[in-house]
């Protein structure tokens, strides 16, 4: 590795091709994007194309901020966390959530006017509650969801991360 990888960090996704034919699809039965796993080495979701934005690109979170969704690896590239943003007034650069979600093999309707007592619907109730701060959180073997509402009470985000991930969002 050259020096200036060694200080500044690479861009692995610099080369990477757009594909059409990606579904951007969250499943999270398996907790995987696009068939590709928690865990599982990010090269295997090359189809996205490069990061829109480099610098974080270097730091190892992949943003793709026009299709609302960000990717944090870890060790050897491996995925730690994803987020799918649907409205993120902090980070205004993200666009919402262009993929689907799957739960129960089933198309799940999340969108931004989603509420917390929906989604719970869906979901069932959750291990923890943050009604001030608007978050719930689910947990699931060695896997976390956190997900979260504005004043709104409309969904923002959700991370999707590994127990064990070192990197947070």
């Amino acid at each position: 590795m050259g020096l200036f990888k060694f200080l500044f960090g690479e861009d692995i996704t610099q080369h990477w091709q757009p594909n059409s034919s990606l579904e951007l699809e969250f499943d999270f039965d398996t907790n995987a994007l696009s068939g590709v796993r928690l865990g599982e080495r990010v090269h295997r979701l090359d189809g996205l194309g490069p990061a829109e934005d480099k610098s974080e690109a270097r730091g190892g979170i992949y943003c793709y901020y026009s299709k609302g969704l960000s990717i944090t690896t870890g060790d050897e590239y491996s995925i730690d966390l994803v987020l799918l943003v649907w409205q993120f007034p902090e980070r205004p650069d993200y666009q919402p959530y262009t993929g689907r979600c799957i739960l129960g093999r089933k198309p799940l309707p999340l969108t931004r006017n989603t509420t917390s007592a929906e989604f719970r619907e869906y979901f069932g109730e959750p291990e923890d509650r943050d009604q001030q701060e608007g978050a719930i959180l689910y947990e699931k073997d060695d896997v976390v969801v956190d997900v979260d509402f504005g004043h709104d009470n409309r969904l923002q985000y959700i991370i999707i991360g590994r127990r064990d991930g070192r990197k947070t969002f």
